[in-house]
Order: structure tokens, then sequence, then C-alpha cells
């Protein structure tokens, strides 16, 4: 029975990576080193239309962390809790409208982001998000403070009445060292 299942796992894998269409890559190897952009409210792109929201201009640079990996964007975020209550402004978005329409028999969403782990003593969490005009669909997110990674799913439980949010999964038991991509 295994080596059915593993058989059928494989061709299942086959035929969806056939049907693929790229609609979107990036990556900062064609920016100038500095800000990103300068509107931290969301309203005018930066550079290559990069949109960000909250804190400084400072908070989001473009720049080069060893010469193997080309430029990255390192991100600052605020510092302190959040508050108790409304947005937590601690937060930093750096983000891109993608206008491109996939296929309608693409229905899988692959998506690459290599993560400096920084520090040993790191706080918060970095991560690749994809939405549709109306909510998060899914994502991959790194926690500077446990090294781990996790998935990110958009669910929707059938329940009275029905509750849709983001699901959080733990990606197996692996850590990432300090200071490595």
């Amino acid at each position: 029975m295994r080596k059915f299942l593993l058989t059928l796992t494989i061709t299942g894998s086959v035929f969806l990576y056939g049907q693929t269409q790229t609609i979107f890559t990036e990556n900062f190897d064609a920016l100038t080193n500095g800000n990103l952009a300068t509107d931290v409210t969301g309203t005018t792109a930066g550079q290559n239309s990069w949109y960000i929201y909250q804190g400084a201009a400072a908070d989001y640079q473009v720049t080069t962390i060893d010469a193997s990996h080309g430029k990255s964007l390192n991100l600052t975020t605020g510092a302190g809790a959040p508050p108790a209550s409304g947005a937590n402004t601690n937060n930093r978005y750096a983000y891109k409208t993608i206008s491109t329409t996939a296929n309608a028999s693409n229905n899988l969403v692959r998506a690459k982001m290599d993560i400096y782990t920084g520090a040993a003593t790191g706080k918060g969490r970095v991560g690749i998000q994809l939405y549709s005009s109306t909510a998060a669909i899914g994502g991959i997110v790194y926690d500077y403070e446990t090294k781990k990674v996790y998935g990110q799913a958009r669910v929707s439980v059938v329940a009275d009445p029905t509750q849709t949010g983001t699901l959080t999964l733990t990606l197996g038991t692996e850590t990432f060292p300090a200071n490595s991509w």
C-alpha cells in the first residue's frame, strides 16, 4: 500500500507542477541601496512599485548583507509592547500590488523567500503573505525568538456561525541558527 501511495503522490506532484504559471518574481538587485520608499502611509509607491506602511522610511532599507546573496530588504520594527487596543504600530509592512491574473486552472500558489535569521536575541516575525482583494490567502513566517518557520492558511470553519480566519501551523521542529540564511 505504501508503494502505491508514494507513486500516486509523485504522479500528482508532476501533474501539478506541469500546470504552473509564473505571476510574480522579484529580487532587490536592481534597486538602489537606501530607502525602499518614502511614503509610510502606503499611498505612494517607492522603488520598483513597492509600498511601505507604518514606522519611518529609514525602517525599510535596501542593503547588501553579504555578497553571495545580493541585495536584500532590511526591515526594522518598532520597539516595545503592542498597544492594549487598536493596531500594533510596531509592525512594518512592505508590499507590492500584483495585477497579473492567473489562468483559471492554476489554483496552486508556490512562493520562495530567503530569510536572514539575524541575531540570537532577535524578537518578532518576518514573512511573506499573499492576499486576495478581500483577505489573506496564506503565507510563511519565520519567528526570530523561537527560530522556527510557520505556515499560514486562510480557513473557514463550517459552524453556526461560520468562522473564518488565518490558521498558523508549525512546520516541523527544525530551528535555524542565528546570523544565517
